[in-house]
């Protein structure tokens, strides 16, 4: 956007200026001008009075070419702005489409997000079952080589009373 500081009073110039067929706009000393098209020509009064008399000498003059070529010029005007209307009108719309395709698709995303965070608990209390049967499977194993210890230090200690007391 190019701004063009004048002074005291601000004006925009919108984009769709730039296709409108209206009647020049009128900006005094003190005026700030916003302009949002591509290209603005700004002309002095005396010149634009210069080509309003040209306009309409054209238009009252008995050459009918002259009429002809103007009508037509200003009717590629009209059909011009008439296409940039209905070309902002169908940008306006996909526009409104996109942004609802952009919302449905961050509402997917954040279900899914929520699928992949419930995921992840249920993945975390399986873990941690799995951790729990682990420990519980080395205590019975730890258990199981106590006991075998045990049983065969108990075993031992029969086998040499008894050898003990055969021998006597």
């Amino acid at each position: 956007m190019t701004q063009i500081t004048l002074a005291q009073g601000q004006k925009t110039i919108p984009a769709e200026y730039e296709g409108m067929n209206t009647s020049p706009w009128s900006f005094t000393f003190g005026d700030t001008l916003i302009i949002e098209t591509d290209t603005v020509y700004i002309v002095n009064s005396n010149r634009y009075h210069f080509y309003r008399e040209i306009h309409e000498d054209i238009l009252t003059s008995d050459d009918n070419t002259c009429k002809e070529l103007l009508n037509t010029y200003e009717k590629r005007l009209d059909d011009f702005d008439a296409r940039y209307q209905q070309l902002a009108k169908n940008s306006q719309e996909a526009n409104v489409i996109t942004l609802g395709i952009l919302e449905e698709s961050r509402a997917e995303l954040e279900e899914t997000k929520i699928s992949l965070d419930s995921s992840m608990k249920e993945l975390d209390k399986t873990k941690k079952g799995l951790d729990e049967a682990k420990k519980d499977l080395k205590k019975a194993r730890n258990q199981g080589n106590k006991k075998a210890i045990i049983t065969g230090a108990v075993g031992l200690a029969i086998g040499l009373i008894l050898g003990i007391l055969i021998a006597l």
